[in-house]
């Protein structure tokens, strides 16, 4: 017999609109989300409800493999010498004009 879905206690909590539109987050809701002052939050809206989460930074882990590798044959070296070679040959065009 399968067992029935539990869905976790739900806490609500209330703010209050301030004249200028600004509502405190809770001290209860910023522990949950883990944001302290000066931290982003990120507002989403769906068609019954407004969620809000914190808008963390993306770490390199995070991006890993979203660019794909450059199919080249060649090592830094050659990038480099080639890359110097062209920052050269744009100076001394810009010295000659």
């Amino acid at each position: 017999m399968d067992t029935p879905l539990i869905n976790p206690p739900v806490k609500e909590f209330e703010g209050t609109l301030s004249q200028k539109g600004l509502v405190t987050i809770p001290q209860a809701v910023r522990r949950h989300l883990k944001v302290k002052r000066k931290d982003k939050i990120i507002f989403r809206i769906t068609e019954d409800a407004v969620e809000i989460r914190p808008r963390r930074l993306m770490s390199l882990e995070d991006i890993k493999g979203s660019i794909p590798a450059l199919n080249s044959s060649k090592d830094w070296k050659q990038i480099r010498a080639e890359k110097h070679d062209d920052y050269a040959e744009r100076y001394l065009q810009n010295l000659n004009a």
